[in-house]
């Protein structure tokens, strides 16, 4: 049971999020490489969020796979747990993109973390510890890096083409804002509440 408008209506209908993040991107721009940016600014935590999810799952699911391509590893285990540690934060992104969230905790782990990956990365390659190929993950996490400033750019620009002129009447904010509709099996702050 979808709520009328807001983003309460997410919560129960992914199929209306994802069409409503398709018309969103789709009326933006008009060639192919406008509607990838406008995707990617748009939803910066959903493409890091997938990127990680698959990259922190692989050591997990293959790791003889995952060692062909980035070489031989002496402490397996560490691996791994990286590779549970980066999947973690990939579903909370995720998560965060599906509820519609741009907190600042949420862009301090984004970026903390692609940028943590990207610097150790190099560090690495540059001391001959770790294969050449973690220079192209670097690559991609700088790009994620680049990304959520872009995308922050882009909504900034956005505000201030909706902005009302300088000296225009502007309406008076609400005194009381009405109560979002109870959400049944959810408690106040959107976690599942107890079981019956």
């Amino acid at each position: 049971m979808a709520t009328a408008g807001g983003a309460g209506r997410y919560r129960t209908n992914g199929a209306v999020y994802a069409r409503d993040a398709w018309n969103a991107v789709r009326r933006h721009g008009t060639t192919a490489s406008d509607r990838v940016w406008n995707f990617l600014a748009a939803f910066p935590a959903l493409v890091q969020g997938v990127y990680f999810v698959l990259t922190g799952l692989w050591p997990v699911l293959h790791l003889s796979s995952f060692l062909a391509v980035t070489g031989p590893k002496t402490d397996t285990w560490l691996v791994q747990t990286v590779g549970l540690l980066v999947f973690v934060i990939g579903a909370a992104l995720c998560v965060a993109a599906y509820r519609r969230q741009k907190s600042a905790e949420i862009a301090v782990l984004a970026i903390g973390s692609a940028a943590e990956l990207a610097g150790v990365n190099v560090y690495f390659v540059l001391n001959r510890s770790i294969s050449a190929v973690y220079l192209m993950d670097a690559a991609v996490e700088l790009a994620i890096v680049f990304v959520w400033f872009y995308a922050w750019y882009a909504e900034a620009r956005d505000l201030t083409r909706t902005a009302p002129p300088a000296g225009a009447a502007v309406a008076p904010a609400p005194t009381a804002y009405a109560a979002a509709p109870p959400n049944p099996g959810f408690g106040p702050n959107g976690f599942p509440g107890p079981r019956p």
